[in-house]
């Protein structure tokens, strides 16, 4: 009875001691692990804001390369520039570019350098019947805020008043310059 008494006694010391060097290389290991996760997701967040910057640079050159794809196809294309904050006025500036007769396509340099909402109109002409296809991006202190793309069909010669008075950019504007006030 003795012996097995101290075989308990050295069984349930063992077990405490392996209890408690388990619990403790537990501890150490789980602070190791905290530790070179926190270095590894500051390492990750300087990386992801390089990975950001990469990626919206990418995306900017395939939106602006299908812009050109686009104008290569094109009878008349513009570049019109709102400015939210005058959402009832039209155009701030606009560049216009019309395919010359013989000439096989219009070709542009398509650039996101600018600041407020810019509207790239690309236009194909069927007789007196036009098809425009717009496409809008908000670009705020440098930054890509938003884009959208529509189209719409009309008239020929209503074509340079649809430029002019674009109610989709007007509106689009309109709530900008409401959710900024």
């Amino acid at each position: 009875m003795y012996k097995n008494l101290l075989y308990y006694i050295f069984t349930k010391l063992l077990c405490y001691f392996c209890l408690f060097n388990f619990f403790y290389f537990l501890n150490i290991f789980l602070l190791l692990n905290f530790l070179f996760d926190y270095y590894n997701h500051m390492t990750e967040y300087r990386t992801l804001t390089e990975k950001t910057s990469a990626l919206k640079f990418a995306m900017e050159e395939l939106i602006a390369t299908e812009i050109r794809r686009l104008v290569t196809q094109a009878d008349v294309y513009v570049f019109a520039l709102y400015d939210p904050a005058n959402s009832d006025s039209g155009p701030v500036d606009f560049k216009c570019y019309q395919r010359e007769p013989g000439a096989h396509r219009i070709v542009v340099d398509v650039q996101f350098d600018f600041e407020g909402v810019g509207v790239w109109y690309i236009c194909r002409r069927q007789d007196d019947a036009f098809t425009v296809r717009h496409i809008l991006a908000h670009i705020k202190d440098g930054k890509f805020q938003s884009g959208k793309v529509a189209s719409f069909e009309g008239f020929w010669d209503e074509f340079p008043d649809f430029v002019a008075e674009d109610r989709w950019a007007r509106s689009y504007c309109r709530r900008l310059h409401r959710a900024a006030a």
